[in-house]
């Protein structure tokens, strides 16, 4: 466990003092247990003297523990950050201020250290300052610069002489409004210095409080890998929409040029119903694009005449779109099954409620699910949407079957003596919390298993009917906070996947670090965006293409095309076409290079899942996209996925950001750094 004070604050926030709420992260530590294996550290918002202000809608404020190594210790730091896509006006800021007594002098000196996680070269924006008494003694732009901490000296002496007491401001401001800039800044080590000797210390060493954990969680068993013969070399193409209507009545003049020109070797389809229900809905409402279960087989069959591996959609939260999902019928007669809000309200995008694995609907698609196995006979099985989400009011699930499954782990991960002990309450009295605290940590937590199950669920009823089914789920695994609840369920699939729409090369090598470290050793599957977001007729043009299909195969992640582009607009879209398929076929020719390939780099990079669902730190650490840059690849590491055996090839682990970690994982990094790591 770890404690954090934190303030989300609202655009009229006056100045308060201890505003605060106390979050208890569940079975987690301090990035600190990994340097030194010192007790948990405690951050206690009721003996705060910190007062925030911010004037903006988007500004984080928190009071937290870091290491700064400068230091040589732990010690409060404040840290103010600002969110990707949000707008601010100019003048507009966040500060937190200390008020600091002042011993009589002649000379005051205000020294600390200050760090911020933008290093690019937009510049007249976020500024950082510092204020005493209102008035600005320092002042830098968050552009250019490093990573690391700067230590800062600023004589302050007109500002205090002859004062008994001054405040202390740090804080960020913008001089221009920003539409789409995040930055994170900190300050460590704050001290007044009086004549070179007196020293006041504004931010202060962190006080070590015993630590005891929660009971272990229980495990969740997992089967073998499927399919690695043919999954870790795949290159794969999806029709959707109406293209797939043309992948199935005009699949004679497009295999061969699918096998030759593009290299596929597999096919992901939707099954007829589901295809014909979606695109009545969404996509030709004239019924032009029907496809009839004749077509469907016969096109089945040549898929695999031309050695085309299939790969069937299908899914637990809209059943795969099959016809009683999409119009509706499932949520009419199985209202319960659906995923509520804590005000009952369903998720209803793509037309109808979207379903709660914690339900019944669970056992009704894999049902459904084991009927097109046995229908259509296919070598994997892909579920869309592996998640739960939000009403667009709030998080789910709240439904009557996550609010009994939710008590029922509780009771069996703790004894009635421990659940009063860490939250005050009695089996009787648990249910799923609506307000930040330990237990909605912890139920943060359970949402990830919720997923975990029920894939690996899904995978041993429909291994039980074909044993050697490669079952795989689409998920947002960058997503940026914990809403989604992916994170547990990459080690119960046979291959990992997610889509990769919209990214520049930068981006999409910065995303597939995160995705190797997922998936491990899974196949990587990367659905990588060649078609335009606002025109799915359009490719990217030729240039990008060729850069964000190299930024994937640099990577070791298998290509997942769509098949938008490839009829349409044929003349604005053969020179990207050309490039896509010099690409694809090289890869296809050299896959033997692709397989099994261990990367080599000196430095790791923690990507963790629980900074990010705990304390809102951003998934992708900055670094990675600043060390791509500078021809340096990290290996990722994450820290629900990490073995001791991961850590032994790296001299160097960074770790920018990661202030929660489990035991376990705090543990492996206390014997490496022992060992000689950095």
């Amino acid at each position: 466990m770890c404690y954090n004070a934190r303030v989300h604050l609202p655009t009229d926030l006056a100045m308060r003092r201890n505003t605060v709420t106390l979050i208890r992260h569940p079975f987690a530590l301090t990035s600190i247990m990994a340097l030194s294996s010192l007790n948990l550290l405690r951050a206690d918002p009721r003996t705060s003297d910190w007062a925030f202000k911010a004037e903006g809608p988007s500004w984080q404020l928190i009071l937290e523990h870091r290491v700064i190594p400068q230091l040589a210790r732990v010690e409060e730091a404040v840290v103010i950050s600002y969110p990707w896509n949000s707008p601010s006006q100019p003048g507009q800021f966040a500060q937190a201020s200390r008020e600091v007594s002042v011993a009589a002098g002649k000379r005051y000196t205000l020294t600390f250290l200050v760090s911020d996680s933008f290093t690019g070269l937009t510049a007249g924006y976020h500024f950082l300052q510092v204020l005493v008494d209102g008035t600005l003694v320092w002042e830098a732009d968050v552009a250019g610069g490093d990573l690391g901490p700067q230590p800062v000296s600023a004589d302050i002496t007109d500002q205090v002489q002859g004062k008994q007491t001054i405040t202390v401001a740090l804080r960020v401001f913008d001089k221009k409004a920003v539409t789409n800039f995040a930055v994170e800044a900190w300050w460590g080590g704050v001290k007044l210095s009086v004549d070179q000797r007196t020293t006041v210390e504004v931010t202060r060493p962190a006080k070590l409080a015993g630590y005891r954990p929660y009971p272990p969680d229980p495990p969740i068993p997992s089967l073998p890998l499927a399919g690695s013969d043919w999954t870790r070399n795949a290159n794969l193409l999806q029709p959707w929409g109406a293209t797939q209507w043309v992948a199935v009545a005009q699949r004679q003049q497009w295999l061969p040029r699918w096998r030759e020109e593009f290299g596929f070797n597999a096919i992901s389809v939707l099954p007829p119903d589901s295809h014909n229900s979606i695109t009545e809905v969404f996509h030709d409402k004239s019924g032009r694009t029907y496809i009839t279960e004749d077509a469907f087989q016969a096109a089945l069959k040549d898929y695999r005449k031309y050695g085309l591996r299939v790969i069937l959609y299908s899914g637990i939260m809209h059943c795969g779109h099959a016809p009683v999902w999409q119009f509706g019928q499932l949520s009419k007669e199985h209202p319960d099954w659906s995923m509520r809000d804590k005000d009952g309200d369903p998720v209803m995008d793509y037309g109808a409620e979207w379903l709660c694995p914690s339900s019944p609907a669970l056992d009704y698609t894999i049902n459904y699910t084991i009927g097109l196995i046995r229908r259509y006979e296919p070598d994997a099985i892909m579920l869309d949407n592996n998640q739960f989400f939000t009403t667009g009011k709030g998080p789910t699930c709240y439904c009557v079957h996550c609010q009994r499954k939710f008590r029922e782990y509780m009771v069996r991960r703790f004894t009635p003596a421990q659940l009063l002990e860490f939250f005050n309450l009695s089996p009787g009295q648990l249910t799923i919390p609506t307000d930040p605290g330990p237990l909605f940590n912890l139920w943060i937590h359970w949402r990830n298993r919720v997923w975990a199950e029920a894939t690996e669920e899904f995978r041993r009823r429909l291994r039980a009917i074909k044993s050697d089914l490669v079952l795989l789920a689409n998920t947002a695994y960058d997503y940026p906070g914990w809403l989604l609840a992916g994170d547990l369920q990459y080690g119960h699939e046979d291959a990992v996947l997610s889509e990769s729409r919209g990214l520049s090369s930068w981006g999409m090598a910065e995303k597939m670090v995160v995705g190797r470290a997922l998936a491990k050793n899974r196949p990587l599957w990367n659905y990588i965006g060649t078609f335009d977001d606002n025109d799915f007729r359009l490719l990217r043009d030729a240039n990008t293409i060729r850069l964000i299909i190299s930024a994937s195969l640099t990577h070791c992640a298998n290509p997942w095309i769509v098949f938008y582009g490839f009829d349409e607009m044929q003349s604005q879209n053969a020179p990207s076409l050309a490039e896509l398929g010099r690409y694809l076929r090289w890869y296809r020719e050299h896959e033997q290079h692709f397989v099994n390939v261990v990367p080599y780099s000196p430095l790791a990079s923690i990507i963790s899942l629980r900074s990010r669902s705990y304390l809102n730190q951003p998934l992708l650490p900055s670094h990675v996209g600043s060390l791509l840059r500078r021809h340096l690849t990290p290996v990722g590491l994450a820290d629900e996925y990490l073995f001791e055996s991961d850590l032994k090839p790296f001299r160097v682990i960074a770790a920018e950001g990661v202030a929660c970690l489990s035991d376990l994982a705090a543990e492996k990094l206390v014997r490496w750094i022992r060992s000689g790591g950095t």
